[in-house]
C-alpha cells in the first residue's frame, strides 16, 4: 500500500537511507525520504549502507499512516477536582512540564504509543480520556 508522504511534516535531522539494493526500500519512510531530500538538501543524515540490508536492517521504519492525536485540553471537563492535580501531575512527570503543555495544547503530536499511557492514566482513575483531535498521518520515528 502506497501512502501519500507530507515531506514538510519530517523532522530536520531524521535518518535517511541510499541503499538502493534493499528489497524493503519501497515502502521504507527513509529510503523515500533520501529520494526526495537527494534532490533537496545539501547535508543528510544517512544510514551507513555497507552494515545494513533488508534481512538486518533495525533502521527500517515503514511507509504507513498511523493514529495521531491532537491535544487534550477538554479532557479534564469530566474529572473531579480531587483527581485534577494527580493526573496532571503524573503526566508532568512523565512528558515533563514542557512537553507535556505542548501536547496538552495541540502543538506536539500524541503518538499512540504516548496516547496509550494517557488513556490507561485517566482509565486508572475511572475516566475516559478525550483527545482533541485524531488524524491519520505518518509517524517519523
Amino acid at each position: 500500500m502506497e501512502v501519500d508522504i507530507n515531506f514538510e511534516n519530517k523532522p530536520k535531522n531524521f535518518i535517511v537511507c541510499f541503499n538502493e539494493r534493499c528489497s524493503l526500500g519501497n515502502k521504507c519512510l527513509r529510503r523515500l525520504a533520501a529520494i526526495h531530500d537527494s534532490e533537496n538538501r545539501d547535508l543528510l543524515l544517512s544510514v551507513n549502507v555497507s552494515k545494513f540490508n533488508e534481512s538486518n536492517c533495525k533502521y527500517f521504519l515503514e511507509n504507513k499512516k498511523t493514529r495521531i492525536a491532537y491535544g487534550m485540553k477538554d479532557s479534564f471537563e469530566d474529572v473531579k477536582a480531587k483527581d485534577i492535580a494527580n493526573i496532571r501531575r503524573e503526566l508532568k512527570n512523565h512528558f515533563g512540564l514542557t512537553y507535556y503543555y505542548e501536547r496538552r495544547n495541540g502543538k506536539m503530536p500524541i503518538t499512540p504509543k504516548d496516547q496509550e499511557f494517557i488513556t490507561r492514566l485517566f482509565n486508572s482513575f475511572g475516566y475516559e480520556i478525550k483527545f482533541d483531535e485524531i488524524r491519520e498521518e505518518i509517524l517519523w520515528k
